[in-house]
């Protein structure tokens, strides 16, 4: 990868870090929030986010061994004087805890079928207190629809997306419909390795989100967001990053 390139995949992180930045200071805000759970943490990245927001509880899980070391790691080496707490096993001592859920670039994996994404959204839901918020960031799938069109793959020197089967990108079904993702340049998945990924409309995560008493609130594409920030990524890198959205759900039942 040359240079250029390096800078401006630098400079997506930079953008979706500040974009998680905002979106966890306005749900602590909106809130009054001191509590927060955090579907899908992987090493512990938003850490700092945490602090920053002035969280003082902060239950982390991801069902991968390793990532939950390494954030432990992290965590020990802040020397942060908070009690986060890192973990493979889902938070269940308590219901109507939490004052925000946080899910950062990890909802596409409970698409897979109909029944994870109800028992993850049931969760959510049964997790918050009353007007607790549902926050997190996606690939929004309209717009990979719109750039694979009739084909099964688009690419360009920042990713690579591909269905293994257009058929059910036009069958309009609510799960189920897998993607394989590549981003160059990132700490997503390593260089060279492939996320394993299903589709995510905003139509289907809204109607599911509202069966479970999650209504939404806010809907902002990263391209909104840097209309404000102006991160200069090069026109592959915007074009990656401009396919992502973030969410805010409120609970209403």
């Amino acid at each position: 990868m040359d240079d250029a390139r390096k800078v401006f995949a630098k400079n997506m992180r930079s953008f979706h870090n500040k974009v998680k930045t905002q979106l966890i200071d306005a749900s602590v805000n909106m809130t009054s929030g001191t509590h927060l759970l955090d579907i899908g943490c992987g090493r512990g990245g938003d850490l700092f986010k945490w602090d920053s927001a002035k969280l003082d509880y902060v239950f982390g899980y991801d069902p991968n061994p390793s990532y939950i070391e390494e954030a432990n790691r992290r965590f020990n080496a802040s020397h942060l004087k908070r009690n986060y707490v890192f973990s493979t096993e889902l938070f269940e001592s308590f219901e109507n805890y939490f004052d925000i859920v946080s899910c950062q670039f990890a909802i596409h994996y409970m698409f897979e079928n109909v029944y994870i994404l109800d028992q993850h959204l049931s969760y959510v839901s049964r997790m918050l207190k009353p007007n607790g918020l549902y926050i997190g960031t996606f690939m929004d799938g309209d717009r990979v629809i719109e750039k694979i069109g009739g084909s099964n793959c688009y690419s360009n020197q920042a990713m690579c997306i591909r269905t293994p089967n257009v058929s059910d990108l036009k069958i309009q079904k609510d799960t189920g419909t897998p993607l394989c993702v590549h981003l160059a340049g990132t700490l997503y998945f390593g260089e060279q390795s492939v996320s394993h990924e299903y589709l995510v409309k905003k139509e289907i995560l809204t109607r599911k989100c509202l069966e479970h008493g999650l209504r939404l609130v806010n809907y902002t594409p990263f391209r909104d967001y840097n209309n404000r920030m102006n991160f200069r990524m090069g026109p592959d890198y915007t074009e990656c990053s401009y396919l992502y959205t973030s969410f805010i759900f409120k609970k209403t039942t």
